[in-house]
């Protein structure tokens, strides 16, 4: 059973790090990028996303049925690569001021890095934010380079015949071409952005980073 200070079984989770430099050096930077616990802004945040079910319902340790929430909490899964320009890293070990690729070809910094833990019960009673899985070559038959799973909210950027590129999230595409919803006991979501909005190389896939 999962202890009641979680918040609502969920919590920020801090993960190790090991910072590259040219000459191969490496650097175990352990000095976290969020607090130990969720900060009040991320509090509200996630607030709002439970009072779609009912707050006092979902706080209650005690087993209550709850309505399920629609989940609007963008990340990835931790072992998503990300491109940087020292090498593709899993999202888990980015850091903030790490320098990572855009779709402009220009390396920018990462302002923030946090991540969020759902547990067993928290999603058995909202599996709407049990994770989407993307099958290597599933977007547009090239990307992304391995299957990974993402949170339903995360946006892809994808290119359309004669319309350019659109945002189209992974809770859109479920149901197209090898992209569905996998199940999972549980799952850490990892989220960061750049400051303001861009679209980063993640799996040799872009997707929308935004600020939050």
């Amino acid at each position: 059973m999962k202890h009641a200070h979680h918040f609502p079984t969920l919590r920020p989770r801090q993960p190790a790090r090991l910072s590259g430099f040219g000459d191969g050096t490496l650097v175990d930077d352990t000095t976290p990028d969020f607090e130990a616990d969720i900060g009040l802004a991320d509090r509200q945040m996630l607030a709002a996303v439970l009072r779609q079910a009912g707050t006092a319902a979902a706080m209650r340790p005690q087993a209550e049925e709850a309505v399920p929430v629609l989940w609007t909490i963008p990340g990835f899964e931790g072992e998503c690569r990300i491109t940087t320009n020292f090498g593709d890293l899993p999202i888990k070990a980015l850091r903030r001021r790490d320098m990572v690729k855009t779709i402009s070809g220009a390396f920018r910094e990462v302002k923030k890095v946090d991540a969020f833990r759902l547990d067993e019960d928290f999603l058995a009673r909202h599996p709407a934010a049990q994770p989407v899985m993307i099958r290597a070559k599933a977007l547009g038959g090239t990307h992304p380079q391995r299957p990974i799973l993402v949170s339903p909210a995360q946006a892809a950027w994808l290119p359309r015949v004669g319309e350019g590129f659109k945002a189209k999230t992974a809770l859109d595409l479920e149901g197209t071409p090898n992209v569905h919803r996998a199940h999972r006991s549980e799952i850490t979501y990892y989220r960061f952005h750049l400051g303001e909005e861009d679209k980063v190389a993640i799996e040799g896939s872009w997707f929308v980073a935004t600020p939050y």
